[in-house]
Parts: structure tokens; sequence; C-alpha cells
């Protein structure tokens, strides 16, 4: 998005400024990166550690924010981190900024169905509150799937909301490695509430007499599960760069993504599944979903149930005896991940802030 900014030479823009918590960030061409003197936010810190985190980080960036910009200027705030976005919304509102939103995950529902806060608690109600602020008062908000939009615009009905997706780096696609010589089908990602690695490990159980292996890649608070677990065809590798784990995913014949059930995985598109595209592998996905119905939409996964274990085995083992059906899905992968790249959508996100310039 940053990128297709740069390049639009567009008479409105006069500079760029990317502001961050990420350590030693890498450079883009065409912005200014400023790193905020606070520690990186990420999902792997504990509740605590994470909510002090975002609010300094929301303070620091309001902080900076009025020597870089002007009214006549856009900001635009990614969410999460969910309070930082509150801290700068509030603040932009207060110096009447323009702002968009670019959203990625929906609170406080995902603070409710964690079981952080309950639905009909009074922080709830208070949270709710000021997310509906920072919607109704944003120029626009990005969202990153069809289902964050419509929650949305069931809060905020006179937003101007538009769904673009988060796709995956043109780059991995080509990507390739010799795939393993027994079938393997991988999970990757942070191990957060919302996975379902109890059932990643059932699934393992049930395909360890089918000479099929399970390789799983990822951090946060349900790694130890994944670590404890002894069965001979799992395989834990625990926190990879982004590199190797992209190499290794290249190697599986098939990607998961086994998510409990709840409104916030009905209407998520994770972003390993994007990955799973951009490689060519065949995804099973649970529950039910906007991921799973594309997937489906262009025969290139199928979606189950969550905990659906036994009916997950068997597809697995049919795609493992049916190669002309696996190549048929992993074909489809590839021709419909050509249209998905975070460089084409990046351009689809620039032209839309560009039109609020």
């Amino acid at each position: 998005m940053i990128e297709a900014l740069a390049l639009r030479h567009h008479p409105g823009i006069d500079g760029i400024y990317v502001l961050t918590s990420t350590p030693h960030a890498q450079p883009i061409s065409g912005c200014q990166i400023i790193n905020l003197a606070v520690h990186e936010v990420e999902n792997s810190q504990g509740l605590l550690r994470r909510i002090w985190g975002e609010i300094r980080l929301g303070v620091a960036a309001s902080k900076a924010v009025p020597s870089l910009i002007t009214q006549s200027d856009i900001l635009v705030i990614s969410s999460p981190a969910y309070l930082s976005a509150l801290i700068l919304s509030t603040y932009a509102r207060y110096r009447r900024i323009r702002y968009i939103i670019e959203l990625r995950d929906i609170y406080p529902q995902v603070y409710a169905e964690s079981g952080l806060i309950g639905s009909r608690s009074i922080f709830y109600r208070i949270f709710a509150s000021l997310s509906r602020r920072m919607y109704v008062n944003a120029e626009l908000i990005v969202a990153a799937t069809n289902g964050l939009a419509r929650v949305v615009l069931e809060d905020a009905p006179t937003a101007d909301v538009r769904c673009v997706y988060n796709g995956y780096p043109a780059r991995i696609a080509n990507v390739s490695a010799p795939k393993h010589k027994k079938f393997t089908v991988c999970f990757h990602g942070v191990m957060g509430y919302f996975q379902d690695i109890q059932s990643l490990i059932d699934l393992a159980s049930t395909l360890s007499t089918e000479d099929i292996d399970v390789i799983v890649i990822g951090y946060g608070n349900q790694a130890e599960l994944a670590r404890a677990c002894d069965l001979p065809n799992f395989v834990f590798k625990g926190r990879l760069s982004f590199e190797d784990t992209i190499l290794e995913i290249s190697k599986c014949h098939v990607g998961l993504c086994l998510r409990k059930s709840g409104n916030i995985s009905e209407d998520s598109f994770p972003v390993k599944v994007w990955e799973y595209l951009g490689l060519g592998l065949p995804t099973l996905v649970t529950p039910h979903c906007e991921a799973g119905t594309f997937l489906e939409e262009n025969a290139c996964g199928i979606q189950f149930e969550a905990g659906a274990v036994k009916d997950i085995a068997m597809k697995v083992i049919e795609l493992k005896k049916k190669s002309e059906l696996l190549f048929y899905m992993s074909s489809n992968c590839k021709k419909v991940g050509t249209q998905y790249t975070r460089e084409k959508l990046g351009i689809d996100i620039a032209h839309l802030i560009l039109d609020k310039l």
C-alpha cells in the first residue's frame, strides 16, 4: 500500500511518513520511517504487557503526528493494535485531522469471544461505543474481509467501508522445493485463542496409521500444547523466520487452517490461507467461514465444521490417494492466487486513499 502510494506521484502527496514500533524496520521506497521509542506490540506478548504496549504506542504516535501532518493531510491507522487505533483516532478527531482506518480484526468482539471481557459488561459497552465513534468519523474504512465490513456497517451504517483482501507477497509464488517423500500436511501461524490446536493433534493421531506427517510451525499461548505432543508423525518446529516458514510450507502437500467456531472465525480469511494459495497448496479449513467459501467456490480447498477431525482426515487420505485431484486443486490455487498478490491489492487500497485526497 505504501509503495503504491509513493509511486502514484499524486499532486496531493508531498510526503509519506510511517510511524511504527517495529525495531529495525525495513526501509520502504518513497517514504520516511519513524521508529517510535516503544516496545514492539505483537501477539506473543502476555495480555497486560500487550495492553500497556498498545496504549504506549497510541500515545507515542499521537505525540509524533502534529509535526508531520496538517489538517489537509490524511492519517492512515491500522487496527490492530486496537487500543492504539482508539487513542490515535480520538486524538485525530480532537485536532480535526482526517483519518482512514485499515481494519484487520474487529473489537471489542475479539475481546468477548476470547473470554477477556463479557459481551454484556460495562467494559464491552464502553469499547463498543468508542469503536462506533472511530468508525463514524473515519473518512474511509478498509476492511480485510467482507465479514468485517458487514459488522462495521451494522455499527455505523453511514460509514464508507470497502473490503480489500490481505493477499500474499508475490515473491512467494516463485518459491519451490522438492516435496517431502511422505505425504505431509502443514499448519503455521500464531497459536492464539482462536486456533484449534487440539484438533490438529487429534488429526495427526488419526493420520498416524496412514503414513502421513503433520508439520506445525508457530508460537503463541497454545504452543506448549503442540510442543508436548509426542506422536511419531507430528513435527513441531516452533517459530521460524518468514522465509524459512514459506520454504518449509512449499515442501508440503496440503495446508491446514483449523480454528474454533464463533463469529470471529466465521468472518475470517486468515493470512495463512493466502500463503497456501500463493504456494499452490489446497487448504482444509474449519469452521465454515469466508475463507472456506472462497476456497470451495474456486476449487482450491474444502471447509468443515470445527472439530470434524474424522472428515478432515478422510479428505487428507483421499488427496494422498488421488494425485489427479491434488494436482487439479493445486493448479486452481496458483491460477486464482495470481489475482490476490499484496502488490496488486496494495494498489487498490492506494487508489481508495487517493480518492480521499
